[in-house]
């Protein structure tokens, strides 16, 4: 039987030899992963390789030259103030719901939320009363999402919408640079650098990610997933 102590400090770039792949394969996957968690995990390969890119952001016209670029480093720093934030948001344990297209900030917000308490990632092109009902049935004290989608599709203010879900305790938008309330940039800032500032739940089983799914228009149905099961599937 191999040594699970032993496979477990192999990484890809360190599989240089066939008994390496061996020893590695020899070994049940869930066995091999730095930790258990979400966070957990993306700290490790941050501390082996804090300056590597981890989040490539690229935008037309230009697709040769990235707009943003998050390293390790960033990506790691970068879940852990919005954990902060979600976590202070509640007053304990968190639900926060995340309605953004594809910017670095539809995945630290995620993995922040899931390491706070729970994330439910939204599909922008939901229907007003589909995402209230799923924030309403998560029981989301926050949604991190952008004015354009909250003023221009559903053409409603935050206010609008925190009317409607009385547990909605916060709207922050990611295309608002303001010091306002609704500037998730400068919500996060008190948190820069900080680390997590509380003792996160390790346990691999706890529900980290509520998904919905049905599509944009059909009644959404939510999947619970544990971050054991989103690991296995990201393995």
């Amino acid at each position: 039987m191999p040594d699970p102590a032993a496979a477990r400090g192999l990484s890809r770039r360190r599989l240089r030899s066939t008994g390496d792949i061996r020893l590695a394969e020899g070994v049940e996957f869930e066995r091999l992963r730095p930790a258990d968690t979400l966070h957990g995990c993306l700290a490790a390969v941050s501390a082996e390789n804090p300056g590597k890119n981890a989040i490539v952001l690229v935008e037309p016209p230009d697709y040769r030259h990235p707009a943003r670029v998050l390293s390790f480093g960033d990506l790691v720093a970068a879940i852990e103030e919005s954990a902060n934030l979600f976590r202070a948001a509640a007053d304990g344990p968190a639900v926060a719901g995340v309605m953004l297209p594809m910017i670095p900030e539809s995945l630290t917000a995620l993995w922040g939320a899931a390491t706070a308490g729970i994330g439910v990632p939204l599909n922008p092109f939901l229907e007003l009363d589909s995402l209230v009902s799923i924030l309403a049935r998560t029981e989301a004290a926050a949604l991190v999402t952008t004015r354009e989608i909250v003023e221009s599709k559903f053409r409603i203010t935050a206010a609008d919408l925190m009317s409607r879900l009385p547990g909605l305790a916060r709207v922050y938008y990611t295309d608002d640079d303001s010091t306002g309330p609704n500037g998730f940039a400068h919500a996060l800032a008190p948190y820069r650098g900080r680390g997590l500032t509380f003792r996160p739940d390790s346990d691999p089983w706890r529900d980290a990610t509520i998904m919905p799914t049905g599509g944009t228009t059909g009644r959404p149905k939510l999947v619970r997933m544990s971050q054991a099961a989103q690991l296995s599937v990201a393995s």
